[in-house]
C-alpha cells in the first residue's frame, strides 16, 4: 500500500443514442480528455477527509463509515456502503483533494467522474473480494450511483468513464461492449453555461419514453423498441 494514491477519471460525450441506455438499447459514448482527478494522502487519522476546493466544499466521514441511512444523491457515502458488501472496508483515514477541469452540469457526466475517480482510489486503497479490472470499477460505480439511488438511468455514463476510449454498448439483458482505439481528432463540445438539472431531465424523459411505448403496445402487442424500424412510424402514430 502506498501512502499517496492518484486516481483520474475523465469525462464523456454521447456520440449516438442518447437517453436510450436506460431502455436497454445500444449506444456509442467517448470518453474525453477532461478529467476529475482525487489525491489522497494517508493522514494516521481513523478519518476521511475530503475537500473539493472547486466548489469550495469540505466533508469529513469518519471510519468506520455510518452508511445505515444514505441520503438520495450522497454518491460518496452510497459507493462506501456498496463496497462494502464486496470487501472494501476503510480502515485508515485520508486526506483527499478532487479537482477537476469538467464544466458541471453540464451534460459530459462530471458526477460519474467523480464517482469512478472514488471507487478506484477506494479500490486501491482497501482492496476487495473481487478482482480489480476497469470492468469492476464501471459496474461498481454503475450500483453506487445507479441502483443504490434509483436514478434514472443506464450504465453508459459508469462505464464508458471506467473504460474509456469510444465505447459501443449493448445495454439491455445481453449486456456487451467493443471498445474502439480510434482517438476522435477535433472533437468541440460547447458549454452553453446553463446547468442542466440532469435528474429531472432524464427522470421527465424516461417516464415519456415508457409511456409512449405503452400507448403503442394498446394498440400493436407485437411492438419491440428494440427492433423497431423508422419507416414504422407512420403504423405507429395511427
Amino acid at each position: 500500500m502506498t501512502s499517496e494514491i492518484i486516481s483520474i477519471a475523465p469525462g464523456r460525450t454521447c456520440l449516438f443514442g442518447d437517453h436510450q441506455d436506460y431502455l436497454g438499447l445500444p449506444i456509442i459514448a467517448c470518453a474525453i480528455n477532461r478529467h476529475i482527478k482525487l489525491t489522497a494522502i494517508e493522514n494516521g487519522l481513523q478519518v476521511l477527509n475530503i475537500n473539493k476546493p472547486d466548489i469550495n466544499e469540505q466533508r469529513t466521514i469518519p471510519i468506520p463509515a455510518k452508511t445505515d441511512h444514505v441520503k438520495k444523491g450522497d454518491h460518496i457515502l452510497s459507493t462506501l456502503k456498496v463496497l462494502k458488501r464486496y470487501g472494501c472496508i476503510p480502515n485508515k483515514g485520508y486526506d483527499i483533494t478532487i479537482l477537476g477541469n469538467l464544466p458541471i452540469n453540464a451534460g459530459i457526466s462530471s458526477s460519474s467522474a467523480l464517482v469512478v475517480s472514488w471507487v478506484k482510489f477506494l479500490l486501491e486503497a482497501f482492496g476487495a473480494n473481487n478482482s480489480i479490472t476497469p470492468e469492476y470499477v464501471s459496474q461498481m460505480a454503475f450500483e453506487a450511483e445507479v441502483l443504490e439511488h434509483g436514478a434514472p438511468r443506464g450504465k453508459m455514463d459508469q462505464y464508458n468513464i471506467g473504460l474509456g476510449n469510444v465505447l459501443y454498448l449493448e445495454t439491455g439483458e445481453d449486456f456487451s461492449y467493443e471498445l474502439i482505439h480510434t482517438p476522435i481528432e477535433g472533437l468541440i463540445i460547447g458549454e452553453s453555461g446553463i446547468p442542466k438539472k440532469t435528474v429531472g431531465v432524464l427522470n421527465h424523459l424516461k417516464e415519456n419514453a415508457f409511456k409512449a411505448i405503452s400507448k403503442v403496445k394498446e394498440k400493436d402487442r407485437s411492438f419491440n423498441i428494440k427492433t423497431a424500424k423508422k419507416e414504422d412510424l407512420d403504423h405507429y402514430l395511427t
